[in-house]
């Protein structure tokens, strides 16, 4: 029998995009790790990233609903005390021992940005730029959960012609931020999103002189 966990809430971050709460039981995870998630009964479930901090007395993910996608349709129509399959977890997208002591480059797209989000919750001191990869601001989840002038998103849609913006955005995308800022030598590069942009980031930063051992990658679907 699948294990399940109970939903404990649901709250909206955006029209399409959502997060679920639910209980952590004995689950014990590393940030940066995935469950496997899906509604009590049904045989299909999703991988998707753990949100919260290690910490937290809960575990969260963020979702978001896909026109063809059942399981995060599902799960959204979902209310306080639905059981949830919850199976995990997974995964080795990790900071490893002292992220503390490291420069960390994080590159997110849209709803990718869920491990990163585990990271900032989960460790204090960390030396980060989080580029956030989005088609419209109102695509920057709970970005007051990072610490200040250390989250940029990179809004395309809105705007491609690579200007600037307010402070917390660039016009343009995560790959012509980083051609106008290359990421300094011994940077730690973590890049979460679709797989278009994690192959010109990753070919961008080698170009750069970031050795491919140090570029973790996480493709998110």
């Amino acid at each position: 029998m699948r294990p399940t966990v109970s939903l404990l809430s649901l709250r909206e971050v955006s029209d399409s995009a959502y997060i679920l709460r639910f209980e952590r039981g004995s689950l014990d995870f590393q940030p940066g790790q995935y469950v496997s998630l899906g509604e009590a009964g049904s045989t299909e479930t999703r991988e998707y990233s753990i949100y919260s901090g290690v910490d937290d007395p809960f575990i969260e993910v963020l979702i978001k609903e896909v026109a063809a996608g059942s399981v995060s349709k599902r799960l959204r129509r979902l209310s306080p005390g639905s059981a949830l399959i919850c199976e995990g977890p997974f995964g080795f997208f990790t900071l490893g021992e002292e992220p503390a002591r490291t420069r960390l480059l994080w590159v997110a797209t849209g709803t990718g940005i869920a491990p990163f989000h585990s990271f900032a919750a989960s460790y204090s001191g960390l030396d980060y730029l989080l580029l956030h990869g989005i088609r419209a601001a109102t695509e920057r989840y709970e970005q007051r959960a990072y610490s200040s002038r250390r989250y940029l998103a990179c809004i395309s849609r809105e705007s491609e012609d690579g200007g600037g913006g307010a402070g917390d955005e660039f016009g343009g995308r995560v790959t012509a931020y980083l051609q106008a800022h290359p990421a300094a030598a011994g940077t730690r590069c973590y890049l979460c999103g679709n797989s278009e942009m994690i192959f010109e980031v990753f070919d961008l930063l080698k170009r750069q002189g970031i050795p491919t051992a140090d570029i973790a990658a996480e493709v998110y679907f």
